[in-house]
């Protein structure tokens, strides 16, 4: 946003956005406990050091911040309007203590033991089947829950999918609906129970180790994107195949050959992995010594 400077009610409302969170005096919360303990350590000893964030990466928390609060506010006058109907408990705030820690949630929707949660994401999340961080973020709500008497026998997902395109419907695995609803795996309570526990435990044992020393963040937490091999031939821009290593590129050569489909003019780019989180979405970076170096792409026959 170039023009970022002249739109300044934008900027002050951003502004004004990053300092809603609170995790109410609990030591965490259960989006805490599901990032890594390095990246939530960093950013708890450098949080008066980090940067302002800039208005372009707070526009997808924002429209996301905006739908839970018209949710909010329309189900609760559902629920004024038509005392007789469906038994909704929304926004509902959860605290409980556990090895010596205080922590606190807050789901979304709850309804006839079911368990909601809504998400303005878009439309590579379904793609992918990407639903792991749904999973443990709704199996701990769940479990928390069940402490207070709010039972819970089924999970979902209403996903809104902001990217949506109509027209794209038919292609295999697109979403056909522009809001969609998600089953979720629910846990037993005895697996809830232990994820809790071992997430908070590896927090508890880095509070008191140095930066240098938090535990290192693991290739899933670091978004690692795989190296790749890809073959590509004069006057395309997309590669002919993209393969894992360089021993399937020379299988894949070998093949086109023995069928009478040589290439005789290509070249092999070889594209480094890369930690997408470390490189471009982590906070703390600066402060974190487990970045890697940048390779350079190379290409050649």
């Amino acid at each position: 946003m170039s023009n970022m400077s002249k739109i300044f009610p934008v900027v002050d409302a951003f502004r004004e956005y990053t300092t809603f969170y609170s995790n109410m005096g609990a030591d965490y919360s259960v989006t805490d406990l599901l990032k890594p303990p390095k990246i939530m350590h960093l950013m708890r000893r450098h949080r008066h050091e980090l940067p302002p964030q800039e208005p372009e990466s707070i526009v997808d928390s924002f429209i996301g911040s905006g739908v839970h609060n018209l949710f909010e506010f329309s189900l609760r006058k559902a629920r004024v309007k038509r005392p007789d109907g469906r038994d909704y408990i929304v926004e509902q705030r959860l605290w409980d203590k556990f090895l010596e820690r205080k922590v606190t949630g807050k789901f979304d929707v709850w309804c006839d033991e079911i368990l909601y949660d809504f998400k303005v994401t878009k439309t590579w999340k379904y793609i992918f089947g990407d639903f792991e961080d749904y999973e443990k973020q709704l199996n701990l709500y769940s479990f928390m829950a069940s402490l207070i008497g709010i039972e819970t026998r089924e999970l979902y997902i209403i996903a809104l999918f902001k990217d949506f395109q109509k027209g794209k419907t038919f292609d295999k695995g697109y979403p056909k609906e522009q809001i969609l609803l998600l089953p979720i795996k629910h846990w037993t309570r005895a697996v809830q129970e232990k994820f809790l526990l071992t997430r908070l435990q590896s927090m508890i044992d880095a509070e008191s180790v140095s930066d240098e020393e938090l535990p290192d963040c693991t290739d899933r937490d670091r978004w690692l994107k795989d190296e790749k091999w890809a073959v590509m031939e004069p006057g395309k821009t997309r590669a002919t195949r993209l393969l894992d290593s360089e021993a399937k590129v020379d299988s894949y050569l070998a093949w086109r050959k023995k069928t009478g489909k040589e290439l005789t003019d290509y070249s092999v780019d070889h594209r480094p992995g890369s930690y997408m989180r470390c490189e471009s979405y982590c906070p703390v970076r600066q402060w974190c010594t487990q970045m890697p170096p940048k390779e350079e792409s190379t290409s050649g026959l």
